[in-house]
């Protein structure tokens, strides 16, 4: 995922709290940030560093990128949420 220039320039509680809600989704959702890692189409390494704030590289750009991972899912969950549910076997 490529992030845009607009939502770039995250301060440290945004990003702390960008880590925590991302930690929450791969507790639940998850069997482990390798596969949420692959879902979100993040490297594993960056993914782990920065979950861990030890990433060394442009965290603005990763946090973009979470953010567009977070957001999507939350789509898709609203997307099968308002799907409508198929009606049973009628006579």
């Amino acid at each position: 995922m490529n992030a845009s220039i607009e939502e770039t320039g995250f301060t440290e509680q945004q990003l702390e709290a960008l880590r925590t809600e991302a930690r929450q989704v791969i507790a639940a959702d998850f069997p482990s940030i390798a596969a949420a890692a692959k879902d979100a189409g993040i490297a594993y390494a960056t993914l782990s560093a920065f979950l861990n704030a030890t990433y060394n590289g442009n965290n603005d750009r990763v946090a973009a990128d979470v953010q567009k991972w977070l957001r999507a899912r939350r789509e898709r969950v609203q997307a099968v949420a308002a799907r409508p549910v198929a009606p049973g076997f009628l006579m």
